[in-house]
Formats: C-alpha cells, sequence, structure tokens
C-alpha cells in the first residue's frame, strides 16, 4: 500500500544564498513488522549488550532523545528500532533509498532525519518519528552528508556536506546555502555554525546569515598540515579540531587532536600518537570523547579519552563502522563490520 502526497514547492527566499528547491514526491507507507529477536549472548569483554543488527554492515545508527531505543541503518537500506538495553527489536521497515549514510533524531522526539540516495540522487529524508511514515524529502545535490544535526530546540535543520544547508524546522523553509570545501558543524544552540578549513582556519558564523563573527588560525608552523572538525561539545564550549602531516605515509603515526574553547581559541589539551585516529565525539556531558577508527588506517578500535587528564582507556579492538554516547552519557553504542551492535560503560574517571 503506498500513500502518495505531493509537497508543495518550497520558495527558498530571504537570503542571498538561498535558491528556489522544488520538492515534489510520492511518498510511500511504510509497512512495520514487530519481532523480537534474542540478544547474543558472548558479548566483547567489558560490554554491556550485544546482538546483530543486520545482514550487512551498519553504517549508522541514532539514539532516540529519551535513549529508549536505538534506530538503525544497515546495507540494505532497512531501518530498525531496538531497545539499547537487551537488544530487542521494536519494529523494522524498508527506507526509500539505495543507501543510507547519516541518521539523526530531533532533540523535541518528532522527527528521525537521514541522508540518502535514490537513483543517482541524494535527499535528506524527514520521518515522523512515531508512525515511520516518510514527511519530507529535501534535496541534498551531492552524495555523502558529513554532518546532519538539529538544534537544541529542534527548529534547525544543519547540513554539510560540499556545501553548508540550514532549515527552519517550522516552515522548512531553507535560511543558508553556501558552498565550500570547508568542514562545517552547527554549535548546538542553532544561533551559529563553526567552519575549519583544511589550512587551519577556524570561522565562528552566523546560522541565518552566515556572518562571521569570529576567526581564528589553528595552523602549525613548520609542517604541511590537513585539519578537520570532529566534533563540539554539547554545550558549544569546545572544538575537537583533528590534524595530521600530509608529508608523512601513516595517518594514524602522526595525527593529533586538539580541543579548543570557542570563546577564546584557547587551547586546552592534544592528544596524539597511535591511539588517535579518525573519528571522535563529545558525551554529552564535555567530560568524555569517545574515539574510533574505521578504516585500514592504523588498528580498529574503540576508545575513551579523559578530557580533564588526558586518561586513555580502549574498550574494543577489531572493525568499528561508528558510534554514539547515549543521551545520559553513560554507555557508548559501536557498530563493528560484521553487522553487529555492541554496548559500552563510560568509563568513570577517577
Amino acid at each position: 500500500m503506498c500513500l502518495s502526497v505531493v509537497l508543495p514547492v518550497l520558495l527558498l527566499t530571504g537570503c542571498s544564498h538561498t535558491r528556489r528547491v522544488p520538492v515534489a514526491v510520492a511518498i510511500p507507507k511504510p509497512v512495520l513488522n514487530k519481532a523480537i529477536v534474542p540478544v547474543v549472548s558472548d558479548a566483547p569483554p567489558g560490554g554491556l549488550a550485544h546482538w546483530q543488527a543486520g545482514s550487512g554492515i551498519v553504517y549508522c545508527f541514532a539514539f532516540s532523545p529519551d535513549g529508549k531505543q536505538l534506530t538503525t541503518v544497515d546495507q540494505s537500506c532497512e531501518v530498525k528500532v531496538w531497545d539499547p538495553v537487551n537488544g530487542k527489536l521494536l519494529h523494522s521497515f524498508q527506507a526509500p533509498d539505495d543507501n543510507i549514510s547519516e541518521v539523526v533524531y530531533s532533540p523535541n522526539g518528532r522527527w528521525i532525519a537521514s541522508r540518502g540516495d535514490k537513483k543517482e540522487l541524494s535527499f535528506i529524508d524527514i520521518f515522523n518519528a512515531h508512525t515511520r511514515h516518510l514527511i519530507l524529502r529535501l534535496p541534498s545535490e551531492s552524495a555523502g552528508v558529513s554532518t546532519l544535526r538539529f538544534s537544541h530546540d529542534s527548529n534547525i535543520l544543519f547540513a554539510a556536506d560540499k556545501k553548508i544547508r540550514i532549515w527552519n524546522t517550522k516552515t522548512w523553509r531553507n535560511l543558508y546555502y553556501l558552498k565550500t570545501d570547508d568542514s562545517a558543524m552547527l554549535i548546538p544552540n542553532g544561533q551559529r555554525f563553526v567552519r575549519c578549513s583544511a589550512d587551519g582556519v577556524i570561522r565562528v558564523c552566523d546560522a541565518r546569515t552566515g556572518r562571521i563573527v569570529k576567526t581564528w588560525r589553528e595552523a602549525r608552523g613548520g609542517g604541511n598540515y590537513s585539519y578537520d572538525l570532529k566534533s563540539i561539545s554539547n554545550g558549544g564550549a569546545t572544538l575537537l579540531v583533528s590534524y595530521y602531516d600530509n608529508c608523512r605515509m601513516t595517518l594514524n603515526d602522526h595525527s593529533y587532536l586538539r580541543f579548543v574553547k570557542v570563546s577564546n581559541s584557547h587551547r586546552i589539551r592534544s592528544l596524539s600518537g597511535d591511539n588517535v585516529n579518525s573519528q571522535a565525539a563529545f558525551s554529552p556531558h564535555g567530560d568524555t570523547i569517545a574515539n574510533w577508527s574505521f578504516d585500514n588506517i592504523g588498528p580498529d578500535q574503540l576508545a575513551f579519552w579523559n578530557i580533564r587528564t588526558g586518561q586513555y582507556k580502549q574498550v574494543y579492538s577489531g572493525g568499528v563502522m561508528h558510534a554514539e554516547f547515549s543521551p545520559d552519557g553513560k554507555t557508548v553504542a559501536m557498530s563493528d563490520t560484521m553487522g553487529n551492535i555492541n554496548v559500552f560503560p563510560v568509563p568513570n574517571w577517577k
């Protein structure tokens, strides 16, 4: 059965960076399947839960705002909703895309946003988080959104790939549009976003106008380094920036993470060495980062760092595809290269 809905054309006006983007699409009604899947008992050492979540690799997943659900997407674009405590499958449905590379809940619990491709076209899909119906498709224009986030009040949706786009979720009108190669992320209060160029220039910008309100350079002297913005703390006070020497053959051995205060560009702490890998995220409370690697550059692992003391704890070694903190910051879920979800406790640092 299919519910066909033709959405009106969204006229994107009021900003020099915006343009008209027509949205008209037949929206299928997903068939929700209820099932109970037993948890696989042989969890990795130190893990709290472990279960098979997909027929192939689970590239992306997200916790609901209350932490009671974990939504995963596997290679076949099957969306599954789990109880993250016991691995019970609550619902599943087939997404109307050929692949999905990112999924995120809105903090108000109303929507699930995902970035997907369909017949060489790219979309940001907005689902009703309760019914799982697809209610809106926003054109993504290019494959591989590297950042897709809602503001804390859920009034802003931010996307960055080779472009920065910001939508007002009350009207779904585009507020801002900019082509750029910079890595970029929304400061969670939704008022500003941060851009980081490959040569280490950081720009803090107004989220509605794109006006640059603060600029500084993170670049090191005497080297050919590439910079990337990895994460912003939940309160928006601290940036996590990675950089590595382009002249080195092995990224893992010569990569660094730097914590920087947004207010005064002061460097709080730097981490370097074999334990610094490609991806990282702040815990909700901002005292810990989860750091993981998913490629063939260095050992694949999931590890935690204490930002205040620099303490390090590796909790998993193997193929890690993605990791997310639970909303309460007490656990981290990770997907491995076998399609499993593993849940680990966050260290209680002393």
